[in-house]
């Protein structure tokens, strides 16, 4: 997939911001039993409270889904072992646990491929014949993309090219957000 500007990731770190964290429990714990329109109130909030971090031209917001593949797919060639960058099933304890403790991909960011599964800016839609080029969701629809697997997930559902739909307005334990930076229109 090849997309034609830039991208910036919040990256995970091991000590969370305490004003930023409406769900959740622990410093360290990402955020989860978020729903998209929470995300999508929590940019919005960022963008009007700490537009003095944001570089000129840029807001908050959830990647889109070409974005977070992009992302994700930037792990080294290299075959490493999905227990080293990915809580599942196998592995998590059935819970969720602290950003940081499995190893990032080349880009230095965390838990892509695990721990929470990540909402993602479009609507679900089936892929059209042929996009390649930075394909967006539908312009409405009833459910949004989330990407990524989850600590209740399966081994096959932390694959880069996995998707996943749910209705904007649930929250659930194995969903959370990460924060891109987008372009102002």
């Amino acid at each position: 997939m090849d997309l034609v500007y830039e991208i910036y990731f919040a990256r995970a770190t091991k000590k969370q911001n305490k004003e930023w964290k409406i769900r959740g429990v622990g410093d360290s714990l990402p955020m989860y039993f978020i729903s998209w329109d929470d995300c999508i109130q929590l940019c919005e909030k960022l963008n009007r409270n700490k537009n003095d971090i944001l570089p000129e031209g840029y807001k908050f917001s959830l990647p889109t889904e070409a974005q977070w593949e992009y992302t994700c797919k930037s792990f080294s060639n290299t075959k490493i072992p999905l227990d080293s960058i990915a809580w599942y099933r196998n592995n998590s304890n059935k819970q969720v646990h602290p950003v940081g403790e499995k190893l990032p991909n080349a880009l230095g960011i965390y838990d892509l491929r695990g721990n929470l599964s990540e909402w993602c800016y479009d609507w679900f839609s089936e892929y059209k014949e042929g996009e390649k080029e930075n394909p967006m969701g539908s312009e409405n629809g009833e459910k949004k993309i989330v990407r990524g697997g989850s600590w209740f997930g399966s081994e096959l559902n932390t694959k880069a090219t996995t998707r996943f739909q749910d209705p904007p307005k649930n929250g659930y334990s194995s969903i959370g957000l990460r924060l891109a930076l987008r372009t102002i229109n």
